[in-house]
């Protein structure tokens, strides 16, 4: 699996790219369970205009499966905020992914199978 960190408006220190695969580890984990092939695009912004308080950073995660494209985005009052909800909807998105392209084929394999025993 390739990963692509890209930030705007902030400076990527080794601490923040740390936070990123530490948020994200679980995720990774169930990417390769679908597809070792993915893309994972990750993109961290600070909104730098008149803005002080109040959701100032932005994560959006983007996975590029050889089928489709998965898209999550999060805003927070910290970066480690906007992580951990991205990475939460993410993981719903996932699993909704995952459902659909191999636990229904299996489901109707098991149900035409049951249904040619009877």
């Amino acid at each position: 699996m390739k990963i692509t960190i890209k930030s705007k408006n902030l400076e990527i220190t080794p601490s923040i790219t740390a936070l990123i695969q530490k948020g994200l580890n679980g995720i990774k984990n169930m990417i390769n369970a679908v597809q070792e092939s993915a893309v994972l695009f990750i993109e961290v912004e600070k909104d730098n205009g008149h803005h002080r308080k109040g959701d100032i950073f932005l994560a959006e995660v983007m996975v590029e499966l050889p089928s489709k494209k998965l898209v999550a985005q999060s805003r927070g009052e910290s970066l480690q905020s906007a992580i951990t909800e991205v990475k939460a909807e993410l993981k719903r998105e996932l699993s909704k992914y995952k459902t659909k392209t191999v636990e229904y084929p299996r489901r109707k394999a098991m149900k035409s199978k049951n249904d040619t025993m009877v």
